[in-house]
């Protein structure tokens, strides 16, 4: 923030913003302090922390894979979209990983590879020998050949919205098929995973980029978490 007779220059995210301190100044530090809270931290957190932290481990070495089959993609929506945010007037405007990118790869990750990559990192990091088996080699579900068990995570809904304003929030809502094959073929477990999460960044500080990382860190930690999931995957 930079003063100049009556006018204040503040930066923030690469913008500048002027005020007239002819105006009534507790109006004007006012609207600097809904700018600071807005920008947020800028400063992702780092891979490590973007993974999910489970408080068990899997005796076995286990085989990842997520099957993206949602709605949008079957509209039209590239395979990295994660959502969207609507302008002043309303009109919606689409996000993809670009949003989240925050490490070498994931500009060239669909969403289906982002969220097993960050599964790996978080479960790797908890104890676990994990591999990632790329679901786009497959045709079916029923084609997944290992020598390992495997935890599928077949996406019928993981779509962002961003808010915008004083009290900008970001949800997200997830529909997700959950499965563990084990290395026979036969089905050890389904399960629907249903939720809604959201975050005010105006309130945590947090970046729209921190903000959308964290909610999809802490998605993945309630499935993971799952008693059911933890009794077959053991």
């Amino acid at each position: 923030m930079i003063s100049s007779g009556s006018v204040v220059f503040f930066f923030s995210n690469n913008r500048v913003f002027l005020f007239d301190m002819n105006f009534k100044p507790q109006l004007v530090f006012g609207a600097i302090l809904s700018l600071l809270m807005m920008s947020g931290c800028v400063t992702p957190p780092t891979l490590d922390d973007q993974g999910p932290s489970v408080a068990y481990a899997s005796g076995e070495k286990i085989a990842i894979s997520v099957n993206d089959q949602r709605e949008s993609l079957k509209e039209g929506k590239p395979a990295n979209y994660v959502g969207y945010s609507r302008t002043s007037l309303g009109i919606p405007i689409s996000h993809t990983l670009q949003r989240l990118a925050s490490v070498e790869g994931d500009k060239d990750r669909t969403l289906a590879q982002y969220l097993a990559h960050r599964m790996q990192v978080g479960l790797t990091n908890s104890g676990w020998e994990v591999a990632v088996v790329d679901w786009s080699d497959f045709d079916s579900e029923s084609d997944i050949e290992t020598d390992s068990k495997v935890l599928l995570m077949r996406l019928n809904g993981w779509d962002m919205i961003l808010g915008k304003g004083l009290f900008e929030t970001a949800i997200l809502n997830t529909e997700v098929i959950v499965k563990v094959i084990d290395r026979d073929g036969s089905l050890l477990l389904e399960k629907e995973f249903a939720n809604s999460r959201s975050l005010q960044l105006a309130k945590t500080g947090d970046s729209r980029q921190t903000g959308m990382i964290k909610l999809f860190r802490d998605e993945l930690e309630l499935i993971l978490e799952d008693s059911e999931l933890a009794a077959v995957i053991r």
